[in-house]
């Protein structure tokens, strides 16, 4: 390449990184402006989060402090806007913060954009899993490194964390993370199975042996909501881990450095084959503990002889979860088995990506709707099986008010109540049944005040059909611990099948015995 055409090429970087960091600040301010009632959001000096307030949140954390080595890290391999995103925000983070040595790390590295960081003074080595990333010992107490990782994999984080785990470098790290450890937030989830080292991070932020500071909220292009950019320091020795070793099977890796030692574990989903690996990974697993025969057979004995003539999919989530990986699997043997063509899934916030996936597998994406509108084109002996999970109660009693004349027709799989008084209430551990118990005096309380002054809003008369079509249908529960993610301590098992039932109505009228 030329002089000229080099030049041109550095320029046309610099315009796409330039635009990136407008639409960023953009982001970042639109949604102060939405939520700032609604979340914790940080109190800027100036009152709006601009390029200059949020670099002033990053000095105040830094206290003086200098920093040695900036390190941004992008791991996914989607191509989304959100990768220029936070090159730019490492870029304003470099040129405020003067950072002794800064480089970046990812797979996507086009040749031009490399050639334009190394103009800037950016390293790019090749990524890596950081199990063996030993921060450097530091001369002066007056430095630190900051590991820039925003919407970078979990398991990358955890592996940094422990190659460093109580060493004094340790306590001279920012890591910058996406909601991963955030200051008012440190439940443990099921993303974090297996993350033994950000486990005890998130722990130790609750007991203030670890701080964890707000810089500012962007929406991530594959989440509905805005998560907080926050960067953690460890202020004290922490508990050590052990020697205990994890189950890695269930933590999404990278694809492109996956462990050779583990090489059956799910992988980031950048690719429709990195989703079907998922998937069939977690088939597997069900076919291997008996879950998929017990399960398809259950199913046939609902069905009573009558056939699926299509599957609807209402309100599935975003497929980034194992949690909803566990879900979709599960529909898919259903499909697969039953040799069902006519498969739909109706979800507000799925992703392009998502929805094109969904349609390579043969199931449709048509627009959410209300539910309202009976199920036509079935034979007397043919089904429609709805399956939800966490659908808004009013899209249930839709579906089943639509159809209340042709329950026949209808098989549902979905959650029910597992408060006090169901099959499931035993099954919850004594925080989980605590937690039950408070929910329910509250709604009885409110349902109290509603009969007084608005009777017609009673979930009694909103969910009438919902009700009475749960009371009077046959049902078979599911078998719920599947995979075996959930700690012992948890008030509720990780796993979506809990207090999850198949239910065929035994009459084709809902409202006449």
């Amino acid at each position: 390449m030329d002089a000229d055409a080099a030049s041109l090429h550095l320029a046309h970087m610099r315009a796409l990184l330039s635009a990136a960091e407008d639409e960023l600040l953009d982001d970042v301010k639109n949604i102060y402006a939405k939520y700032l009632h609604s979340y914790q959001m940080v109190p800027y000096k100036n009152g709006v989060p601009d390029k200059e307030s949020i670099l002033q949140v990053a000095s105040e954390q830094l206290n003086g402090r200098r920093v040695r080595h900036l390190k941004g890290v992008w791991t996914s391999l989607l191509d989304t806007k959100d990768r220029l995103w936070n090159l730019a925000m490492l870029l304003l983070l470099k040129i405020h913060l003067q950072p002794l040595e800064c480089s970046y790390e990812d797979p996507n590295l086009s040749v031009a954009e490399k050639a334009y960081l190394e103009s800037e003074s950016v390293a790019t080595p090749p990524p890596q899993d950081f199990s063996k990333a030993k921060i450097p010992p530091f001369e002066d107490g007056n430095f630190v490194d900051i590991f820039f990782m925003v919407d970078c994999n979990w398991f990358m984080m955890n592996n940094l964390l422990l190659a460093n785990w109580n060493t004094p470098e340790l306590r001279q790290m920012l890591l910058v993370n996406h909601s991963v450890i955030t200051p008012d937030y440190h439940h443990i989830w099921e993303a974090h199975h297996g993350l033994l080292a950000l486990q005890k991070v998130k722990h130790n932020v609750a007991e203030g042996k670890a701080k964890s500071k707000r810089w500012y909220y962007y929406r991530y292009s594959q989440h509905i909501l805005p998560c907080s950019v926050c960067a953690v320091e460890i202020l004290e020795e922490l508990p050590e881990i052990g020697d205990e070793s994890p189950d890695l099977k269930w933590c999404f890796q990278p694809s492109y450095l996956k462990a050779q030692d583990d090489p059956k574990s799910l992988v980031d989903m950048g690719t429709f084959d990195h989703v079907t690996w998922n998937l069939n990974l977690i088939k597997d697993h069900y076919r291997q503990i008996g879950f998929t025969q017990e399960y398809l057979s259950d199913l046939e004995t609902l069905l009573e002889g009558r056939s699926i003539r299509r599957i609807k999919i209402l309100g599935l989530g975003n497929m980034a979860t194992l949690y909803i990986l566990k879900q979709l699997a599960f529909v898919l043997n259903i499909k697969e088995h039953f040799g069902v063509e006519e498969v739909s899934s109706q979800e507000p916030v799925a992703t392009d990506f998502e929805n094109r996936y969904l349609n390579s597998i043969g199931v449709a994406t048509p627009p959410h709707d209300k539910g309202d509108q009976p199920e036509e084109g079935l034979g007397e002996n043919e089904v429609t099986l709805f399956f939800w999970h966490m659908l808004f109660s009013g899209l249930r009693e839709n579906v089943i008010r639509a159809n209340q004349d042709r329950l026949r027709n209808v098989i549902v799989i979905h959650d029910v109540c597992i408060g006090k008084g169901s099959r499931w209430y035993p099954l919850l551990s004594e925080g989980g049944k605590k937690c039950m118990d408070e929910k329910a005096a509250k709604w009885q309380k409110h349902e109290r005040m509603l009969q007084r002054t608005s009777p017609e809003q009673t979930l009694n008369k909103t969910l009438s059909a919902l009700f009475k079509f749960s009371e009077n249908a046959k049902s078979i529960p599911l078998r719920y611990e599947v995979i075996k993610t959930t700690p012992s301590d948890e008030p509720f098992l990780w796993c979506p099948f809990f207090g999850m039932e198949m239910l065929s109505y035994p009459r084709a009228n809902l409202f006449r015995d």
